[in-house]
């Protein structure tokens, strides 16, 4: 064991990571991808994300009180890089991402993305800024999935027990083998 630059830890800490999409309804429906996140409560049922303060997203979950979280499958790798690459500041994904279903939501003004695995709505619960990132707290109004599930696209690294789906610059994508 060994000191080592606290920078590192995200690093360290990343890898596999299970990629979600969060969607939001502020002025145009948004979508983002994100790997930062964590149940926080099961009663009430409650997860947190941590979004970037410059982003789009953070603006709308802001504004709105409210979102989607859309767990993308393996087929979705193409559209789950590009959401996270694109900003919501300066293109509407959606007018770009012709394959990505929508669907109305029960209990949110955002929608919900039909060919995920699973949808969530949410209700903004608190927020913490951490940084250059805030985490939005949400309680899961709505709980909505498939028949039958893909596997949930992951962040890789190189570590074994992955089927790697995709990877472009410093992004790889896979599911658990």
């Amino acid at each position: 064991m060994k000191i080592v630059d606290r920078k590192l830890c995200h690093k360290i800490c990343k890898r596999p990571e299970r990629i979600v999409w969060v969607v939001t309804n502020y002025k145009k429906v948004n979508i983002c991808s994100i790997g930062w996140k964590m149940l926080t409560s099961k009663e009430p049922p409650m997860l947190a994300i941590s979004v970037y303060n410059k982003h789009y997203t953070h603006r709308a979950i802001s504004e709105t009180g409210e979102f989607v979280i859309s767990w993308p499958g393996k087929e979705l790798a193409e559209e789950t890089y590009f959401c996270g690459t694109s900003s919501g500041n300066k293109v509407n994904k959606f007018d770009l991402l012709p394959n990505l279903k929508l669907g109305k939501a029960e209990n949110v003004s955002a929608p919900i993305i039909k060919n995920a695995g699973a949808n969530y709505e949410y209700k903004l619960v608190d927020k913490l800024l951490t940084g250059d990132h805030t985490i939005f707290v949400g309680e899961i109004i709505t709980a909505w999935t498939t028949d039958n599930p893909e596997k949930v696209l992951c962040s890789i690294d190189d570590s074994a027990g992955y089927d790697k789906i995709l990877e472009k610059g410093r992004f790889k994508f896979g599911v658990v083998k």
